[in-house]
C-alpha cells in the first residue's frame, strides 16, 4: 500500500492565504480556477474551504446559478494561528530586548519583521502586548555593542578579510588598526566578542565588540581560508569569559556555606561539577582553557572562596592577596564619603 504523503504546513498556509485573498478581491470564486492556480485538485480546494469555515469562522456558501463559492464577509486579514500568552510575552521581551539596536542594521531588520508579524496575527493574541511592554527594561548598551554585527556576520559567512580600529580599555589608549580574519561571534559573561585569526601574530584573538571603533573591507574584498586544526566549538566550550587558550586546566575551588547556594543556583560554567561538603560548603570543579577569568571570579568572593587547583592559580591568588593585605594594612588618610552609602546600598540586594 502506498504511503500517503504528509501535507507540509507552509504549503497549506499558502493555499489558505490564496483562497482567502480571492474572496477578499472577488467575493465569488471558482474551485476549478483556484485548483488550476494552485496546481491541486478541486477536492483539495473544497477541503481548504472547510478549514476556513471551521477554524477561522468564514461563512462560505455555494451559489448553484454561477457554480461559484461566495463569502459575504471575508475580512481584511486571516490569522492562521493564535499567539498564546507565553508567546506574546516572549515576543514582547524579544522586541524590547533588542529595541536598543534601533538605528543599526539588525534593529531595522527586527523592526521590519515584527511589523509584518504583527499584521499577520492581528487580533489573534490572547494577551495584549500593552500589558507586557512596560514591565521590562532593555539593555541600553546594545546599540553600541551591535552596531557592526551585520557587517561582521557577513564577513564571517563569506570568509572576508576585514580591517578594524580597536581601542583597548586603557586611559591613554588610541584606536589601533588591525587586519583580521573573522571566525565567530560569541557571548561570554554577558559580553559579546569577535573571535578572529590575526595573521600578523599568527594566533587566535578575541575582540570585544564595544571596543571596535570601525569595520571596513579592504579594497578588492580579499578572502581568507580558515586555519586548519582549530576547533572553535571546543575552544569556546572551555572558555569561562573573554580569555581562552590551548591548554585545558582542571580547576577546583572550595566555597563556604555562605557562597555555596549561589554556585548551586547558577553554575559558573557548563563543565561545572559539585562535591558537597559536610559543613554546607562545596567544591566546584571546572575544565577551563584560561585562568584569568576564573581568577577574577574567585577574587570577587573574597574570603568565601579558595582556589585548590591548579597550583599556578593558587599561587597567583596568594600573591594578589599579599598585595591586597599591604594595601589595606593601614588606614586611609581621608575618610571615604561613599563608604556609608556603599554599605547601605548592599541591603537592596537579596
Amino acid at each position: 500500500m502506498k504511503k500517503k504523503k504528509a501535507r507540509e504546513p507552509h504549503v497549506s498556509f499558502h493555499r489558505l492565504h490564496h483562497i482567502h485573498l480571492a474572496f477578499v478581491n472577488h467575493r465569488n470564486v471558482s474551485t476549478a480556477k483556484l485548483a488550476e492556480e494552485l496546481e491541486v485538485s478541486e477536492r483539495t480546494i473544497r477541503r481548504d474551504m472547510e478549514q476556513l469555515r471551521s477554524e477561522h469562522g468564514l461563512v462560505i456558501d455555494y451559489e448553484p446559478g454561477t457554480h461559484t463559492w461566495f463569502c459575504a464577509d471575508p475580512g481584511g486579514t486571516l490569522p492562521l494561528f493564535q499567539v498564546t500568552a507565553n508567546e506574546t510575552i516572549a515576543l514582547t521581551l524579544a522586541n524590547r530586548t533588542f529595541a536598543a539596536w534601533h538605528g543599526t542594521g539588525l534593529g531595522q531588520a527586527l523592526e521590519s519583521i515584527l511589523t509584518k508579524l504583527g499584521k499577520a496575527v492581528s487580533g489573534a493574541m490572547t494577551l495584549p502586548v500593552t500589558d507586557i511592554a512596560p514591565l521590562y527594561q532593555p539593555d541600553t548598551n546594545a546599540s553600541r555593542e551591535h552596531r557592526f554585527t551585520p557587517k561582521l556576520i557577513q564577513a564571517i559567512q563569506q570568509h572576508e578579510v576585514i580591517r578594524i580600529d580597536y581601542r583597548k580599555p586603557r586611559k591613554t589608549a588610541q584606536p589601533e588598526p588591525r587586519e583580521i580574519w573573522p571566525l565567530r561571534l560569541a557571548c561570554r559573561d554577558s559580553t559579546w566578542s569577535l573571535v578572529a585569526w590575526d595573521p600578523k601574530v599568527n594566533e587566535l584573538r578575541t575582540f570585544v565588540l564595544l571596543r571596535i571603533q570601525s569595520v571596513e573591507t579592504p579594497s578588492g574584498r580579499p578572502k581568507f581560508v580558515p586555519p586548519d586544526g582549530i576547533d572553535l566549538d571546543q575552544r569556546l566550550h572551555h572558555a569561562l569569559g573573554l580569555w581562552s587558550g590551548d591548554e585545558v586546566f582542571e580547576v577546583a575551588v572550595r566555597f563556604d556555606a555562605e557562597a555555596a547556594p549561589y554556585l548551586r543556583e547558577k553554575p559558573w560554567h557548563p563543565t561545572q561539577s559539585i562535591e558537597e561538603l559536610p559543613d554546607g560548603g562545596l567544591i566546584a570543579r571546572f575544565s577551563l582553557n584560561h585562568l584569568m577569568d576564573v581568577q577574577a571570579k574567585i577574587l570577587s568572593w573574597g574570603e568565601h572562596a579558595e582556589a585548590l587547583e591548579p597550583p599556578e592559580l593558587r599561587h597567583k591568588l596568594a600573591s594578589i592577596a599579599a598585595k591586597l593585605a599591604q594595601t589595606y594594612d593601614h588606614p586611609h588618610e581621608e575618610e571615604n564619603p561613599l563608604a556609608t552609602q556603599i554599605t547601605n546600598s548592599t541591603k537592596f540586594y537579596e
